[in-house]
């Protein structure tokens, strides 16, 4: 049984790691991820955004552990640090369409090219 105290420790562990797909250049980079391991100049190419400002995001990322990275060299090779964080985002996404919430009309899904394209949530991916 968890106690009150274990309980709210939990709400707040929680919302902090929410929080981080608050933002939605963070969950470009969570949707470029979740295709395999991508470079920092990758990540910042499709999601469209600057080296730097990829940089930033990534390491609040990892400070929070939704992703790990690896070196490879002179690169840097980010991954989700857990493949069940990609299902429990397809999971909300599919919860959402079918609530026919308007959340839900614009969700970032990879194409079979990895490219970023802005579609209609459909169901079973």
């Amino acid at each position: 049984m968890m106690t009150r105290s274990r309980h709210k420790q939990l709400c707040e562990r929680l919302g902090t790691f929410f929080g981080l797909f608050a933002n939605p250049v963070r969950m470009k980079i969570f949707c470029c991820l979740q295709d395999g391991p991508h470079s920092v100049s990758q990540i910042a190419r499709e999601a469209g955004i600057t080296l730097a400002n990829t940089s930033q995001h990534l390491r609040l990322m990892r400070q929070l552990g939704a992703v790990n990275y690896m070196r490879s060299g002179r690169s840097i090779y980010y991954h989700v640090a857990d493949q069940r964080f990609i299902q429990a985002a397809n999971m909300v996404a599919d919860a959402l369409d079918e609530l026919k919430s308007p959340a839900a009309s614009c969700v970032f899904r990879t194409s079979p090219s990895s490219e970023f394209e802005l579609s209609r949530p459909q169901k079973g991916y």
